[in-house]
Formats: C-alpha cells, sequence, structure tokens
C-alpha cells in the first residue's frame, strides 16, 4: 500500500507537470490561420478545418464566430462507402485512448472523425468546467456534420453516430431532447445511435420531447466524478421507451479505459457535484440551463462560475482498469455494429 501511494504520488506529479507544459505552451492546433474547409493532410487520414461559432447556452445567441475547428478524420482503406462515428473528448482533450476506439472502428469498415474543442477556445485541459459549454461543442458537432456530408458525402453511406466519453458525453445525452437534437443536428442526417461513456447524467428537462435515437451508456461502479447511480437512474426511468442499453463496470472508476491513469490519480482541480435540489441541473423549456430550484444559472460565463463555485467540490480519483477497457470496447463495438445495422 506504501507503495503504490508513492507510485501514485510520482504519477501525480508527472502528470501535472505534462498538463502545466500544455498550459504554458498555449495550444497550437492545426487550423490556426486556416479558412473554412481547408484540409491540412489530404488522404485516408486528415484534419479539415470545419467553421463553427460559440453559443454558451443551448438558448444562447452567437459569442464568437469565425473559429475554426480542426476535425481530424480518419477512413478505413475501402472503395465502398462507410458509415462515420464522430468522437467528442472529455475535459482533459484528446488521449490515445480515444485512437484506440478509432482503429476498432476503421478495422470494422467505420470512418471516424475526433473533433478538437478546445484547442481553438485557447484551452488545453478543462480545469474549470466553465470556459467550454456542451453547447458549445454541440456546435463543433453542427459544422462537422455539414461539413463532412458537404465534402465527403460520395464516401459516407448516410448513416452516423456520435460517441462523447464523460464532458462530451453530456452532449450527447442532451440530444436526447428533441428541441435539441433538432437544433444542433442538420435535417438531412438521422443519427443512428447516441453513446456516452462515464459521463453525467443527472440533468433533466422541461417539457421533455425524447428525439427516439438508441442511446448506449458505460459507467463505472466507483466513479466518484460522474456517478454510475444517475445514469442506472435514467435506464431504469427512460430504458425500456428509449431504447437505452445501460452497462455499469465493476471496481471501475472514472478514465478506466484510459492509460495515462495506469497507477490510479487523484486530480484535486477536478470538480464534482453536490447532491441537492439547489445543485441539480435542469434544461428548462426555452432551452435555457438552470438548477432545479432556479436559484443558479448556467446561461453565461459568470453564471456558470457562479454555479460551479457554490455546487461542487474539488477532487476525484481516477485509475484506468484493463478488463474494463477489454469490456467498454467489445460493448461499444458491438453496439455500433448493431445499430448501424439496422440502416
Amino acid at each position: 500500500d506504501i507503495l503504490k501511494g508513492v507510485l501514485r504520488t510520482i504519477f501525480l506529479f508527472l502528470f501535472l507537470g505534462f498538463l502545466i507544459m500544455l498550459a504554458v505552451f498555449n495550444p497550437h492546433h492545426a487550423c490556426i490561420d486556416r479558412g473554412k474547409g481547408n484540409t491540412v493532410h489530404q488522404s485516408d487520414v486528415f484534419t479539415a478545418c470545419v467553421a463553427s461559432s460559440n453559443t454558451y447556452d443551448y438558448d444562447s445567441d452567437v459569442t464568437s464566430q469565425n473559429l475554426n475547428i480542426p476535425a481530424h478524420f480518419y477512413f478505413p482503406k475501402t472503395s465502398k462507402k462507410v458509415p462515420i462515428i464522430i468522437i467528442s473528448h472529455g475535459a482533459g482533450g484528446i488521449f490515445q485512448f480515444h485512437h484506440d476506439y478509432k482503429d476498432i472502428f476503421l478495422s470494422n469498415d467505420i470512418a471516424v472523425v475526433i473533433i478538437d474543442h478546445f484547442s481553438p477556445r485557447n484551452i488545453a485541459i478543462d480545469f474549470d468546467f466553465v470556459s467550454v459549454s456542451e453547447a458549445m461543442m454541440l456546435s463543433d458537432i453542427t459544422a462537422t456534420l455539414e461539413h463532412l456530408t458537404k465534402y465527403y458525402g460520395h464516401r459516407l453511406d448516410g448513416q452516423v453516430g456520435y460517441i462523447g466519453w464523460s464532458k462530451g458525453g453530456i452532449s450527447a445525452l442532451s440530444l436526447r431532447n428533441k428541441k435539441i437534437y433538432d437544433k444542433y443536428i442538420p435535417s438531412n442526417i438521422k443519427l443512428s445511435f447516441l453513446a456516452g461513456v462515464y459521463t453525467f447524467c443527472d440533468i433533466s428537462f422541461e417539457d421533455y420531447q425524447p428525439s427516439d435515437i438508441p442511446l448506449l451508456l458505460i459507467s463505472g461502479e466507483l466513479d466518484e466524478i460522474t456517478p454510475a447511480k444517475y445514469c442506472m437512474n435514467l435506464f431504469n426511468e427512460f430504458g425500456e421507451s428509449e431504447n437505452i442499453s445501460y452497462h455499469q463496470l465493476a471496481n471501475s472508476y472514472h478514465g478506466f479505459d484510459n492509460h495515462a491513469f495506469l497507477l490510479g490519480a487523484y486530480l484535486p482541480w477536478q470538480p464534482t457535484l453536490n447532491e441537492s435540489d439547489i445543485c441539480s441541473i435542469v434544461i428548462d423549456k426555452s432551452l435555457k440551463t438552470i438548477s432545479k430550484t432556479n436559484i443558479y444559472s448556467l446561461n453565461d460565463f459568470q453564471s456558470r462560475k457562479e454555479f460551479i463555485e457554490a455546487c461542487t467540490v474539488k477532487g476525484a480519483f481516477v485509475k484506468y482498469n484493463p478488463d474494463s477497457r477489454i469490456k467498454s470496447h467489445k460493448l461499444v463495438i458491438d453496439f455500433v455494429k448493431t445499430k448501424f445495422g439496422q440502416n
């Protein structure tokens, strides 16, 4: 136990050093000073610069335009048309484990696009959960969908899925609401599925109308950041009526598929939400994000900052679990193949 504690401490300092290095060297991305549609590499693997924007909340007006988002495309080596999966990363940005899933999809003749939501907004890691909102990430999804149908439709069979990890999974879950789905998903596209891996499920809606898109949820039993019980509650209430598949992986913490957490680590900056009605999150009828008792709003930078300060505590444990990684890979690809196979 002492040795494990020492190793975890060493890992934490190394990890913090890496994060500080990223923060010092301001995120540089492939789409700086490039125009809309500009492709950095042209082959089966390339980066496209898609024109997105910032909307802080689902009901907000655009606050920033001309935002070039790097969308990293990966096509399998085949001449036939293929389905495609859009991937949204979590608060730590794009990791190697996202590419592990990407490689599995490619081996099954499924194209992938991994979106960099952070670098164009001048952050490398989301330390405070304030600067980049779920609505911003969905704006990037809209831009990517419009871009891929315009430029790569000849390589695609029309089937599109969306998977988000942790913070990115909240965006996927938001699309359960038909109002949000209709706002962010172009009318010429129907998503084949949504998926969230160790994501936050305790967000409710006023005037809820389901979008009826099949949903996969995978949680870690010991997750302190996005507790599994919330996804279990969601599944128990809506699972049968909304075609939701839910899996809870035993003895697993947040980040169970992330090799970076091989030895386990305590993240002192990580906010976790307090359990109370005051701090429960609701999307109201106008698509404004508020707390259940309407004391707080998350509708702009300042109000979201006040909510995070009042309704979260700092610090949580994360850890890689090789068995859970294998199980998650299988659950995801089995689900994906089934849902794409239905169309």
